[in-house]
């Protein structure tokens, strides 16, 4: 593309004029190199529209090979020549592994002569300025120039970090972009995203707060900007990355960008081996910590040095298994599963290996017919393995806490997730698992305080949202889970899950209609035996007797249910006696349902009777007195 001549192009208060090579604002000059002033002529002529890095890159330094770093630099020193707009926003906005796009509106005046060529790198024009000396005293003021903005930009970042230094920082990872031209490696570059967030995370908790995966990969293929994205997520900065490889050299390039005012404060490239991977990994999270000045104890910084060399086909395995894992579904899973165990096979000493086979055995009876008991065993004996290997692995401990809540040991239990919250505070998924464990303890203020964390960290994130809402309900704060409730069957109108909730919440408020409504959405999304469940106690509760009977004979056919979802029906028709009934059949089988009596508000009818306030003290008895793992 050829720089346009012979025309102004006016943005209020500034006023470009490629001719001359000058930027004016109020009719006065502004300081610029002439490769900002060309990076700002491509961006305005193209206001309004997204301009790729590539494209960039290829106009402003043609026929060079030039690092990403530069162009960073370059809006950089822009943003802080522009300032920011009357209405507080940036000029230039930058749109996450994509480029920037010149944000406000600009007008197109024409010129009355053109007498001037548009700046070059050695100079502003050989019309305007062909004596020697006149050239000579122009490139002395633009290195004076040149120098005082980089001296400019240095004290600003240094300010930067004096001010980040007095609170803790918020930070978003979004997802690793794929360049090696291979779209079916996708599962590599989501599971480094995964593990620098991991890594990230485990830093320096009290400094540095890192959003989870779920509300990051949430981001992958999108058009916001960076401000947007720091205005959903209510982060500070955002890491921007991508991947690239060649044989088995890998290289990252990562770009960090305060959201105030979407300056890339660090660019940097890194490049290894596969079987460095790891180190790789952990070389981007400690450049990071030093950039936004993070002091790692003693503790923290041999934990980051400890990068056990893997071998590159163990680590894709992997990969493979947590994006697969991610999925959460029956398929998902079992493949999973297959990934973990072959990663084994090839490594039988890497310890995440088993910390993933764990997790996916934790998860997989909320997604199939498989034994709740017998997946348990195998996810705690591979959970026991991984920490064998590795103490440090949050992810077993937090395995083993949920392993432990399900065989109703809440001792155990808070024990594990303890450590693993010790070991990484910034891990959403613990501080809401951790929750359940404090409620069923009667530690209600502390499980709502941990939801909270598990929301902060983890904002999008539609399990989370809707777990709390389930216990805002539980404590009778039923207007702000409604609240919590339809913010996410915003993000996804899907969300079996969230339609049950609500309908438990609009039925506590007496919204009979609405509440039926969200119950049959619910099951028409997926129709599993705790929708019917909800769908038969919202029918008792709104009056509706002879359609909560039909799906409680049609729930009491099925082989292998839990009783306490048949107690759920049968408080809401407020037959006390029957439901009772089944709460004590689940007691005397010791199920895992009895740690979600405390958390379900369907149960709030039997509350005034004297027989289910007697259960409820020995169900707290029995899962608090269990002898430690």
């Amino acid at each position: 593309m050829s720089l346009s001549t012979g025309q102004f192009y006016d943005f209020s208060p500034f006023r470009l004029d490629p001719t001359e090579g000058v930027l004016l604002r109020d009719g006065k000059a502004v300081s610029l190199t002439p490769k900002a002033f060309r990076v700002l002529l491509v961006m305005v002529e193209h206001h309004g529209h997204i301009v790729n890095k590539e494209d960039l890159l290829k106009q402003v330094w043609p026929d060079t090979f030039v690092e990403e770093g530069n162009l960073a630099f370059n809006i950089s020193l822009l943003r802080k020549a522009l300032g920011e707009t009357p209405n507080g926003a940036s000029y230039i906005e930058t749109i996450p592994k994509r480029g920037y796009r010149f944000a406000v509106p600009v007008e197109v005046v024409q010129a009355q002569s053109s007498t001037a060529a548009i700046p070059e790198e050695r100079g502003i024009g050989p019309s305007a300025y062909s004596a020697g000396r006149r050239k000579g005293w122009i490139l002395a003021a633009m290195l004076v120039v040149g120098l005082v903005l980089v001296a400019a930009l240095y004290l600003a970042r240094q300010q930067q970090r004096t001010d980040r230094s007095k609170s803790r920082a918020m930070l978003a990872v979004l997802p690793v972009q794929n360049l090696t031209g291979d779209p079916s490696r996708d599962y590599v570059s989501d599971g480094l995203t995964e593990e620098i967030i991991s890594q990230l995370g485990m830093l320096n908790p009290s400094r540095l707060g890192v959003i989870a995966r779920t509300s990051s990969m949430a981001y992958k293929n999108t058009s916001k900007t960076v401000a947007q994205i720091g205005r959903d997520l209510h982060v500070d900065y955002v890491l921007e990355s991508s991947l690239r490889q060649w044989g088995d050299r890998v290289r990252i390039s990562a770009q960090l960008i305060v959201v105030r005012d979407q300056t890339d404060v660090w660019t940097e490239n890194f490049q290894s081996d596969r079987s460095d991977i790891l180190k790789l990994q952990n070389d981007v999270a400690q450049a990071i910590a030093n950039e936004i000045s993070l002091t790692l104890t003693p503790e923290q910084r041999t934990r980051a040095a400890r990068v056990r060399p893997v071998d590159p086909q163990v680590h894709e395995l992997c990969l493979l298994g947590r994006y697969e894992w991610n999925k959460r579904t029956d398929a998902g899973l079992r493949k999973a599963i297959e990934y973990f165990e072959q990663a084994i096979a090839g490594d039988p000493q890497y310890a995440p290996a088993y910390a993933g086979l764990a997790d996916a055995y934790a998860v997989l009876p909320y997604f199939s017919e498989v034994s709740a008991h017998d997946a348990a065993s195998k996810a705690r004996t591979a959970a026991e393995h991984a920490l064998q290997l590795d103490e440090t692995i949050a992810d077993a401990h937090a395995v083993l806490g949920f392993v432990y809540t399900m065989s109703l040991d809440l001792g155990g239990a808070e024990r594990e997730y303890k450590r693993a919250l010790q070991l990484n505070p910034n891990d959403a998924t613990l501080h809401h698992w951790y929750s359940f464990v404090l409620w069923n303890t009667n530690r209600r203020q502390e499980s709502l305080a941990e939801l909270e964390r598990a929301r902060q960290l983890d904002p999008l994130s539609l399990v989370i949202s809707t777990d709390e809402a389930a216990i805002l309900c539980a404590a009778q704060q039923t207007d702000r889970a409604i609240e919590l409730l339809r913010k996410a069957i915003e993000l996804d109108p899907n969300f079996a899950d969230a339609h049950r909730t609500l309908a438990i919440a609009y039925s506590q408020k007496g919204l009979s209609s609405q509440a039926i409504s969200e119950a049959r959405r619910g099951l028409a999304l997926d129709p599993n035996v705790s929708e019917q469940a909800t769908l038969g106690y919202v029918y008792a509760a709104s009056g509706k007797p002879e359609l909560a009977r039909k799906l409680l004979e049609e729930l009491g056919q099925r082989p292998g249910i839990s009783p306490v979802y048949l107690s759920i029906i049968y408080a809401g028709l407020g037959d006390n006696d029957h439901a009772l009934e089944c709460l004590e059949r689940a007691y005397r089988e010791r199920s895992f349902m009895l740690t979600n009596i405390a958390t379900q508000a369907m149960f709030d009818r039997l509350q005034p009777d004297p027989r289910f306030q007697d259960f409820q003290k020995r169900v707290t008895v029995m899962i608090q007195s269990r002898e430690p793992h």
